[in-house]
């Protein structure tokens, strides 16, 4: 193969490969399905005050026993359920048959509830917490039971449903237990129905759980053995898109379908095993084997059936089926008299004699539990299965290759003109648009809104072939179709215009976004709160500082925050827009300053991708309408490595001085505002050491050393300072205030992997990182290219080896060295395409422009969530993935005890310098038992020994002080925000006397208020 055509095999090759996967998992392979979860008379219900969290209580009757009952749910964010005060799923976002999904996505869940209800009252509770989807707390439930006489009841949620926002406790008994009152709750009220619950599935249908269990009970009463084993054989006419087998044994078992053993189950309780076999089974004719052994009886018995699940006109022989619509179900098998016998000697196994079984029972004696349990293929059966999706995509492969090299001739032939070479060039470039077709596709398996089998259609796969197939017919007939051609030089202004334009449009999407952001957050987090505290010292004396009881405490850290905060708010006032301010404009100058890179070093159609990329990015709206560090150093940070790399590339000087003044300038500016951002000098050294190589030239560059000396005495100078404001006092506990770096792979904590995990492999970085690592080659060859990613490589060595805490805060700064080379990657590629030499056919330009614009859409898409949900791509960390992190409420139980705070009630805040900051008022006293925080210790005689780091409140340290503290005032607030972290700090005792005596009378995301009364 000539070098000419070699480039052009490849795009061959790949659409070789993807229609051979799309065959497979179309035709022969097994994709697994979800099922539309659908709530008919049920409605939406939520608090009538739009809470965050909401409490929901229904009570029925039951008469007599039930014989069978289900339950579907469906919510935003997360939800527990209870039944008659048992906790029947404590997950939140998935149950037994519900599929985890991100919390951007509804949850739809399906129980099997029979066993938790009981003839007379009967109690289901739902909690139901908002976290990161605007609005009130929402839930959809729907049931039935089956009670002894056959009789079908069901119930649904409706405005008849109790509920209440609080989570309330009297005494010991909880909410949702059947002795708790409800008198003073209030009813549900129900709301219109998301777009998003359009979108409901779970990974089992519905009616594996909802239909009562049509298998007989049956054995052999004949013969005296405990081990026997039922045979059965059905016939299957199409594919099936689920199976389940239901199989209810009081004994040890084990299954084999089609000779293939996949279960072996030692009986410990009575239930109902359910077993997803459909990879098991084929068209055509099937078997099932069930070998029973009770060691307790000589009757072994078993009841089972198998629900399957299939598309339009499937049926299964014998059978009168005509399902009306996909995902319809059927009953395949059930055990009766038709299935077989076989006694198993117990020595050595083998078969004495087959016998049709008895029926022992029309009925299976319900309710059992039903457990959704895992089958184990065996080992040598899946290496089969390998194999077989090898040879078949291998296949596909080869014909794919075989028809191209056809197609190149009957090209050459009908067009006489052509050369093989270009027949082969020309042919190859049409197979970009149906490649392209079948990797965006692919990608929608992915989007945790359609089903995982939504890809692999038959359609899908005609539709590539017929894509492929007009392109090879408008070449052989000479016609084609296409796009315009190059254009003119005039038509030049105009592009550059439509460009600008573009870049402005994202750059404003990306401003809307981070105010989106902000918007439907709650609250400040206390880390932005604290950086506003210092700015309003800023405004005040000049410098930022806070008062911690008698203790002036200058900021030792993060240095620089407070001042655009301050700047901000003597601008817009007091208020938490003028906090986020700056953030949301450096978040903006990043976007410009990326575009700009991008643009003066891969052109303009790189500048769009790359500003479209971050802008969109969750990871940067999350951070980008933070007040805390991370939007403002990753802005510093990269203007450093921008004017460094100016500096050392530019002209004929080892390094010129006025871009390196500016970068030495840009590094303090960054190292003030967060100082782990010190490690970007590892970065930029090594990049020095690689675009001067044994040139040391640069080693006698005075502004360089100059620059160093400058950089050095700033840090140790912020060092010093740290260390001299610590003298008038002790802290005491475990915090990050001193620590900088240390030898983090020495700790038995050391997790190499979890910025891997977090960062490069999350979902919306997954594709970057892909593109980057096979685009190495261009990387290295590219000086650009190759200097982001020296920095993006040595960054996240450090971040993982030397850093204290690992969080994925500290790695947003380096967001923009993978961004930067996987544009500049898409870029090379869609010029190399365009470029590539091929005969003038009309259909050739065509194909190059749908893949030169498709192909970066599908990347972009697939970086952020504004149309994509690819929640089910690569790892997905709260803080990464989502442009919402659910921090704590501190605004509201601010404002909710300020409006009935009494001039001598007291306050004990967790988070005391939040309720100043909301209410003006300082608190009283911090209840803290266990040092997971750090306190202070005041060594002057000024104050009264440990006092929080927050404002100086006096410490609660035992249940002793805060008896004795309660005792003291009339009324007392305890506003626990962060309530998970209050729960931490404090020991067992203390908590259980303080829900004790105490009311809870406020309640929000992570948050409670109780009040104290004499």
């Amino acid at each position: 193969m000539s070098r000419k055509i070699q480039s052009p095999a490849v795009t061959v090759i790949i659409t070789g490969i993807l229609f051979g996967l799309f065959v497979w998992n179309t035709y022969f392979g097994c994709v697994p399905n979800l099922y539309p979860v659908t709530f008919g008379k049920a409605q939406w219900i939520q608090s009538p005050e739009a809470s965050s969290q909401a409490y929901f209580r229904y009570e029925f009757f039951i008469p007599e026993p039930v014989s069978h009952a289900w339950l579907k749910t469906a919510s935003a964010d997360v939800m527990i359920l209870y039944i008659n005060g048992a906790v029947v799923d404590d997950k939140g976002d998935i149950a037994l048959s519900g599929e985890q999904t991100d919390f951007r996505a509804y949850n739809s869940n399906i129980y099997d509830i029979g066993p938790y209800l009981h003839p007379g009252k009967n109690i289901i509770g739902a909690e139901v917490i908002k976290i990161l989807h605007s609005g009130a707390a929402q839930t959809v439930i729907e049931g039935a039971y089956l009670d002894s006489s056959g009789r079908t009841c069901s119930f649904f949620s409706d405005s008849s449903w109790k509920v209440s926002s609080l989570k309330e406790t009297r005494g010991k008994v909880e909410w949702y237990e059947e002795e708790f009152g409800t008198d003073s709750w209030g009813y549900a009220k129900t709301s219109e129905q998301s777009p998003e619950t359009d979108h409901l599935y779970a990974k089992i249908h519905p009616d594996v759980f909802a239909l009562t269990m049509k298998g007989k009970q049956i054995g052999d009463h004949n013969i005296r053995t405990n081990a026997l084993m039922f045979s059965h054989s059905f016939e299957i006419q199409d594919r099936l898109r689920g199976a389940w087998l239901r199989i209810a044994a009081e004994e040890q078992y084990d299954i084999a379908v089609n000779d293939v053993s996949a279960v072996h189950h030692e009986r410990s309780e009575k239930q109902v095993d359910i077993y997803d076999i459909r990879p098991l089974l084929r068209k055509g004719n099937n078997t099932i084997r069930v070998s029973v052994r009770d060691r307790e009886s000589v009757s072994p018995h078993i009841a089972a059936d198998c629900i399957g699940v299939r598309g339009q006109g499937s049926g299964v022989r014998g059978k009168s089926l005509d399902p009306s619509a996909l995902n319809s179900s059927v009953f395949l098998f059930a055990t009766d008299e038709t299935w077989q016998t076989q006694s198993l000697s117990q020595t050595d196994g083998t078969l004495a004699f087959t016998r049709p079984a008895v029926c022992l029972s029309d009925r299976v004696s319900l309710p059992f539990p039903k457990e959704l349990s895992m089958i184990t293929l065996p080992v040598a059966y899946e290496i089969k299965q390998i194999f077989r999706a090898s040879a078949c995509i291998l296949f596909i492969l080869t014909l794919t290759i075989c028809l191209w090299f056809l197609s190149a001739f009957m090209l050459r032939r009908i067009r006489g003109t052509v050369s093989l070479e270009d027949s082969l060039t020309a042919d190859a470039l049409f197979h970009l648009p149906a490649a392209i077709f079948l990797g965006i596709l692919y990608l929608l398996q992915y989007d945790i809104r359609l089903n995982i089998s939504f890809p692999f259609q038959e359609k899908s796969v005609l539709g590539a072939v017929g894509i492929l197939l007009a392109f090879r017919a408008g070449a052989l007939s000479g016609q084609g179709f296409g796009v315009r051609g190059q254009g003119s030089e005039d038509s030049l202004p105009f592009r550059t215009a439509v460009m600008l334009i573009t870049l402005m449009v994202i750059i404003g999407a990306g401003i809307y976004l981070r105010f989106r952001t902000f918007i439907n957050t709650p609250s400040l987090s206390h880390d932005e709160i604290s950086m506003a505290i210092f700015a309003r010292s800023v405004l005040k004396s000049g410098y930022p500082f806070k008062t911690i009881g008698p203790i002036r405490k200058l900021l030792t850290t993060y240095e620089l925050l407070p001042y655009p905060i301050a700047f901000s708010m003597a601008v817009l006032g007091n208020c938490d827009l003028a906090v986020r301010m700056p953030a949301i404009i450096f978040g903006t100058l990043t976007a410009l300053l990326i575009a700009f890179i991008s643009f003066r070093s891969w052109g303009m159609m790189c500048a769009i991708l790359s500003a479209g990329i971050y802008n969109f990015s969750p990871f940067s709206i999350l951070w980008g309408s933070n007040a805390f560090h991370p939007q403002q150093t990753q802005f510093f940070v990269l203007m450093t490595a921008y004017l460094f790399y100016k500096a050392i590339h530019s002209g004929s000087e080892p390094v010129r001085p006025g871009y390196f003044y500016a970068a030495t300038l840009c590094f303090i500016l960054s190292y003030l505002s967060w100082e782990g951002s010190g490690m970007i000098l590892a970065g930029l050294f090594a990049c020095l050491l690689v675009a001067k190589g044994r040139n040391p030239s640069w080693l006698k560059s005075g502004p360089l050393w100059i620059g160093l000396a400058v950089a050095g005495f700033t840090i140790f100078a912020q060092l010093i300072r740290r260390n001299l404001s610590n003298v008038m006092y002790i802290m005491v506990g475990a915090g990050l205030s001193g620590k900088i770096f240390e030898l983090a792979f020495l700790s038995p904590l050391y997790n190499p992997l979890f910025y891997v995990q977090t960062f490069l492999f999350d979902g919306n970085h997954l594709m970057l990182t892909i593109l980057v690592l096979v685009g190495l080659p261009f990387i290295f060859a590219n000086t650009e290219a190759r200097y982001f990613f020296i920095i993006l490589f040595v960054m996240m060595l450090l971040l993982t080896n030397f850093f204290p805490e690992i969080s994925t805060r500290y790695v947003y700064f380096i967001q923009p060295f993978l961004i930067l080379p996987a544009s500049a990657v898409i870029i090379r590629l869609i010029d190399y395409i365009r470029a590539f030499p091929a005969p003038q056919f009309r259909g050739i330009k065509t194909a190059k422009f749908i893949f030169c614009l498709m192909f970066p859409v599908a990347v972009f898409l697939s970086t952020n969530m504004q149309c994509l949900r690819l929640f089910r791509l690569g790892n997905h960390d709260l803080s990464v993935s989502n442009d919402i992190f659910p921090f704590p409420d501190y605004r509201s139980p601010a404002s909710f005890i300020k409006d009935r705070l009494l001039p001598d009630d007291a306050v004990i805040s967790l988070m005391p310098h939040t309720f100043e900051y909301y209410t003006g008022r300082q608190s009283d006293y911090y209840l803290q038992e266990n040092t997971l925080r750090q306190i202070i210790y005041d060594v002057s005689e000024s104050s009264h020994g440990y006092l929080d780091k927050y404002v100086g409140n006096k410490v609660i340290r035992n249940i002793e002080e805060l008896q004795e503290v309660l005792n003291r005032h009339r009324r007392v607030w305890i506003e626990a925000v962060a309530y998970y972290p209050f729960v931490r700090l404090n020991s067992g005792p203390t908590l259980e006397y303080l829900f004790k005596n105490t009311k809870l009378v406020f309640e929000t995301y992570n948050g409670k208020v109780y009040l104290w009364e004499k």
